[in-house]
């Protein structure tokens, strides 16, 4: 199974052997459903991997990717997506927990930091050093 870094590189790599006009389309059309934190990130490159596929086949075609997202890639991207397990929940409790882990060491790498230089004593609540 790759990786999503992996897909993430092969959707942009994919991208390039597609005309001008249809790689901006495609690539407004990566920034809705990347931007979309309801879904895991993994399925949604394999959904554009999936999506690039078909367009690119469309364009041997002679298909534009206006006509492929039927003149509103907005909306095709929103359809896509909403086949995708939600995992909004799930998203804003990692997102919140990786902020916080964040918080914690800037706050015990400062506190070491400017303890170190000032000579601050150590301060014990229930037996824990802060």
């Amino acid at each position: 199974m790759k990786s999503t870094d992996k897909l993430m590189r092969e959707n942009n790599v994919k991208s390039l052997r597609l005309n001008n006009t249809d790689r901006e389309t495609f690539e407004n059309y990566m920034t809705y459903v990347r931007a979309d934190l309801s879904v895991n990130p993994h399925a949604s490159e394999k959904m554009l991997n999936r999506i690039l596929h078909q367009l690119l086949q469309a364009e041997k075609e002679g298909t534009l990717a206006m006509d492929f997202f039927n003149h509103d890639p907005k909306a095709h991207a929103k359809n896509e997506i909403k086949k995708l397990p939600n995992e909004t929940i799930t998203n804003i409790f990692k997102y919140i927990f990786q902020h916080i882990l964040l918080f914690i060491g800037i706050f015990c790498f400062l506190k070491g930091f400017i303890g170190f230089f000032i000579g601050a004593k150590r301060l014990y609540i229930y037996t824990f050093p802060l």
